[in-house]
């Protein structure tokens, strides 16, 4: 399968992209020309330097927000406005905490 521009997939949210199967999948879309938002209690940050590398074009963009996504107020506190990542240039690739 050949590489596909970015424009072509839009941004795609991935829960649980700390590990496991969300870690896969982040990094399999990232590859495939997707920009990627990624959320998990815990992210590593070998796994954040995986996702990003995985990118097949500069101009996608790979974000990551360490928050509980099944807490309303959390998610509120740790998700930058705004949303998605894309529509707000310079925000940082790790939410701080």
């Amino acid at each position: 399968m050949g590489r596909t521009r970015t424009a072509d997939w839009g941004t795609f949210y991935v829960t649980g992209g700390g590990s496991g199967i969300g870690r896969h999948l982040a990094g399999l879309l990232a590859a495939r020309g997707a920009s990627v938002a990624v959320f998990d209690r815990s992210i590593p940050a070998e796994v954040r330097g995986e996702i990003e590398g995985a990118r097949s074009d500069v101009d996608q963009q790979v974000r990551t927000a360490e928050v509980d996504v099944c807490d309303a107020d959390a998610w509120r506190r740790r998700t930058p406005r705004p949303w998605p990542p894309s529509a707000r240039p310079g925000w940082p690739s790790t939410a701080p905490g």
